[in-house]
């Protein structure tokens, strides 16, 4: 944002450049960010309105509060218990635990909203206990309705009541909240409690009435099944008495001895197996080694007695080698006796394959006899097993007929401990106790919320006004559409009249305007580069500060110490003369018609540091009367005799005046008045002016609210 105090970027690159401004030639950056301090600044100088819309609903909404009747609110809590206490099996229970989940919490929330269970609730209190609360005389009875009278008492009552009852989960819990609001805080707490109670006791009836049921059918059922047992036992024995008699002996003495037989067979069939592999084993090393190799895998003393002479021999052989040839008598003994040796070791391995033969030929014999042992046997069992068919049916089916009656009677005893001791799935964790002080209505909470809707009514409405508002309120935004440099920034200031400006820039201490206006008489010069200067002052419309600025410029300049004259062409609305003159009736209308020159046309100043001159509202638009060297030469004669020149022109687009007097100054001001002046209106008067050739151009925004312009802490700024 551009401070009050700061010169355009723009406005002090041209100047270092002695360039002349020109719209088609700057392009400034465009402002548009979000200006949020601007935007408070703004609530906050319509402060008012919000504080008012405060003020206005908090009074109506504590007034609507206060003289609605106070209500009661009685709370209880109930909690549906998940842990199914385990008095009896979970599969014996006739009335299973809840399964608890979020269905069914909100199914259970749903029963205590019940019209059925406000009833109930309604009854266990007795109808009476409500004529205090709603009245036997504001109830109407409907004569012709099929409805007994008490029954429409009742809905009545429950109608009413459930206005106020309230029935929730809490959070994600097991815990189920009751809240009941009535006028009366006894009554509130009491139908409360009997809403629970009757909520619980109607879970246990239901429980103990399905209980009963259970109880009476299973003993019926228990009775049935102890007589089918009865006869289907007798019926076995029966049979089994007749089977002995035919057969001689029982199936389980027959199956024992197969059992023994199978046994034997299968063990001598074990024992052949391994002598005949043994048998194998021992050939097949005989043929592929020899006798010597199965003498060294026998564990007979005879043999292994020979095997160590052999190799003792063998060792003799050996270490007699080394010195004696195999010719050598004692090496030839030797070799006999080895000889010897193992024919003999030949010998008893032949004699020991036949015993393996032997044993074999016994296990075989063995074998054969269990194997007819057992063919015999089976013989029978099956002739018995043909018999026994029918007796294993009837045993089967006596063995369910028992299961199932032991299942019953189980069954049956289990059911009537449930009976005994029944309990419902939810308990009572804070009953409701009599509210000491009125849940509703609350004032201060009602107070308080209307107050915010006030504020927020309030601060839509500032912001509405806000957005609706025209014109420009910054000077960036200004700069950005037009192209043209902002040259100051003037704030509003109450004045009614040219001479409040003066003496208002006259005054001691610091003021905001006043070093506004000097910012510019000091900027002006600068831009021109010339020691006498003309500068006219336009605006789009009426009223955007142009006669003030024009007389507080003049000012300045004299206050300076230069030679400065006002020129008041606004002919329409000239008042200059009027305020600082005692009505002199020579003027520049006169000078225009070549009646009297130019220095008799001038008012020396008696109020005011710097002269007056102008053309008095009566004569008709100098755009009409005057020609453009008549201007020049005026202003070329005016610039003689004084070092500023200030020129109040007509608004540009209600007459056109201006367009006349624009091509002969040096430098035009171009007022804007803030928040006002329509962006539609300035783009047009500074095209005309291009358009006449007007190209020394500079911007004021004038009647700036510093309250909420978001330079405005300069006017917090004074001296010591």
């Amino acid at each position: 944002m551009t401070d009050f105090g700061t010169q355009s970027p723009h406005f002090s690159a041209q100047v270092a450049g002695r360039q002349m401004y020109d719209a088609e030639t700057i392009r400034p950056e465009e402002d548009d960010k979000a200006d949020l301090s601007r935007m408070v600044r703004s609530i906050w100088v319509r402060k008012y309105i919000v504080f008012g819309c405060i003020l206005g609903f908090a009074v109506l909404f504590f007034a609507f509060a206060a003289f609605q009747p106070k209500q009661f609110t009685a709370n209880t809590t109930v909690m549906l218990d998940a842990r199914g206490q385990q008095i009896v099996s979970l599969q014996e229970q006739v009335v299973g635990d809840l399964k608890l989940d979020n269905p069914l919490v909100e199914s259970e929330v749903t029963v205590l909203r019940s019209m059925a269970l406000l009833h109930t609730a309604i009854e266990n209190i007795g109808v009476d206990r409500f004529d205090t609360l709603f009245g036997e005389d504001g109830f109407e009875y409907f004569e012709d309705s099929l409805i007994p009278k008490e029954t429409q008492r009742l809905n009545f009552i429950a109608d009413k009541l459930s206005e106020g009852i309230n029935v929730y989960r809490v959070g994600e819990s097991y815990v189920i909240a009751v809240s009941v609001m009535t006028t009366d805080a006894e009554l509130s707490a009491v139908v409360a409690n009997a809403l629970v109670d009757a909520y619980i006791n109607d879970q246990l009836n239901d429980r103990q009435t399905m209980a009963n049921s259970a109880t009476r059918w299973l003993q019926d059922q228990v009775e049935e099944a102890r007589q089918h047992v009865v006869a289907a036992e007798a019926t076995v024995e029966d049979f089994k008495r007749q089977l002995l008699l035919s057969s001689g002996a029982s199936e389980e003495v027959l199956q024992q001895q197969l059992a023994e037989l199978n046994q034997q067979l299968a063990l001598a069939r074990s024992e052949r197996a391994t002598e005949e592999a043994r048998l194998s084993q021992t050939l097949a090393l005989k043929d592929s080694q020899g006798a010597i190799a199965v003498a060294e895998t026998l564990d007979v003393p005879y043999v292994t007695a020979m095997r160590e002479a052999r190799q003792e021999l063998l060792r003799k052989d050996a270490a007699l080698s080394s010195s004696l040839g195999a010719n050598h008598p004692d090496r030839r003994n030797l070799a006999k006796e080895v000889s010897e040796i193992d024919a003999n070791i030949a010998t008893e391995v032949d004699n020991i394959l036949r015993g393996y033969d032997g044993r074999i030929e016994v296990l075989v014999n063995r074998e054969e006899a269990l194997s007819k042992d057992v063919a015999n046997l089976q013989s029978k069992l099956s002739a018995l097993a043909s018999s026994s068919l029918r007796l294993r049916q009837l045993e089967r089916e006596a063995e369910a007929a028992r299961l199932r009656f032991d299942e019953l009677l189980t069954r049956l005893g289990m059911t009537q401990a449930q009976v005994e001791i029944q309990r419902a799935d939810a308990k009572i964790i804070n009953p409701a106790s009599i509210p000491q002080v009125p849940s509703a209505p609350r004032v201060k909470l009602m107070t308080m919320f209307g107050g915010a809707i006030g504020m927020t009514i309030g601060l839509v409405t500032v912001l509405i006004m806000e957005m609706m508002r025209g014109g420009f309120a910054t000077v960036r935004q200004l700069e950005s559409a037009t192209g043209l440099p902002v040259m100051t920034v003037l704030p509003s200031a109450e004045v009614k009249s040219p001479k409040d400006i003066i003496s208002l820039l006259n005054s001691r201490g610091y003021h905001l305007l006043n070093e506004r206006i000097r910012q510019l008489r000091v900027m002006l010069p600068i831009a021109t580069r010339k020691q006498k200067n003309c500068y006219m002052l336009l605006s789009s419309d009426p009223n955007e500060g142009k006669t003030s600025t024009a007389v507080a410029l003049a000012h300045a300049h004299a206050k300076a110490g230069a030679s400065t004259i006002l020129v008041d062409l606004d002919n329409r609305r000239g008042s200059l003369q009027a305020e600082f003159t005692d009505g002199q009736l020579v003027d520049l209308s006169n000078y225009f018609n070549g009646e009297v020159p130019i220095d008799e046309a001038i008012i020396k100043g008696q109020q005011t540091l710097f002269d007056i001159t102008g053309a008095s509202h009566q004569h008709a638009m100098i755009a009409d009367s005057v020609s453009g060297e008549q201007l020049r030469k005026m202003v070329e004669e005016l610039k003689a005799r004084y070092d500023v020149v200030v020129i109040d022109a007509p608004p540009i687009l209600a007459v056109s005046d201006g367009l006349q007097i624009a091509p002969v100054v040096d430098w035009v001001l171009y007022l804007v008045r803030w928040r006002f002046t329509s962006e539609k209106s300035v783009k047009y008067g500074l095209d005309t002016l291009q358009n006449v050739g007007v190209r020394n151009i500079g911007l004021v925004l004038t009647m700036v609210d510093v309250r909420e312009d978001p330079d405005g802490y300069a006017q917090k700024y004074d001296y010591h």
